[in-house]
């Protein structure tokens, strides 16, 4: 009997193996991403970008509160049930929760949707020109 045969490590690295190989091909069900964001702070408003590829207009749900934007989107296949020769692009849901840096005006926020990105306008409440004060 080898040290292999008993190492504890064996049966994990034979597992792994069998992750590795090629045979799994198959697919399992939709995926959840976290999709890439850009957040940028303007003077008079927070800016989010958002990719979201193969995503249409209508499959894009953004709720957003004072201080908190969530985006959940869904791409689906127009194709789920015939036989693929090959499928990479597997069907897939993506959800993002932001917390924004400070509080937003969520009813004058606006978004638009073009090639797959979403983007999403949220004035900013609160902001208040600076004014010298007078020291006693």
């Amino acid at each position: 009997m080898s040290w292999k045969e008993i190492s504890p490590l064996s049966n994990i690295r034979s597992r792994m193996d069998g992750l590795l190989e090629d045979d799994h091909d198959e697919y399992v069900g939709p995926m959840t991403s976290t999709p890439p964001v850009d957040l940028i702070d303007l003077p008079g408003e927070i800016v989010i970008l958002v990719d979201l590829p193969g995503v249409s207009k209508d499959d894009v749900r953004l709720e957003g509160s004072s201080d908190m934007v969530e985006i959940t989107a869904e791409r689906a296949s127009k194709y789920e049930d015939d036989e693929h020769l090959i499928r990479e692009r597997a069907p897939r849901e993506y959800y993002r929760s932001i917390k924004l840096p400070t509080n937003i005006d969520d009813a004058a926020a606006r978004a638009s949707f073009f090639n797959g990105v979403l983007e999403v306008h949220l004035p900013k409440i609160g902001i208040a020109d600076k004014k010298l004060i007078s020291i006693e």
